[in-house]
């Protein structure tokens, strides 16, 4: 998901890339980041308790999905076209 967002007065607008998957029997929400630092990370529904799960051999993470009964976490890498 590519979303615009507007810092201000100024109307400056930077793109947030990200895709987000929730977990909610665990209280917890993953999300991936394919801007200047690629990483999957995961939070608290609050968003305490932030972690990052990859973030080295990866560029553009810009899909993930969740098996929540076999508790696995998938990811789509597009720019090496690889599924983990």
């Amino acid at each position: 998901m590519i979303k615009k967002v507007c810092t201000g007065k100024g109307k400056k607008f930077f793109e947030l890339n990200i895709n987000v998957r929730f977990a909610l029997q665990d209280g917890l929400m993953f999300w991936s980041d394919w801007g200047h630092i690629p990483r999957i990370e995961r939070a608290g529904m609050d968003g305490n308790n932030r972690v990052t799960i990859v973030d080295h051999n990866i560029h553009w993470p810009n899909g993930i999905t969740l098996a929540l009964e076999a508790r696995r976490l998938y990811l789509v890498e597009a720019k090496m076209q690889h599924i983990w």
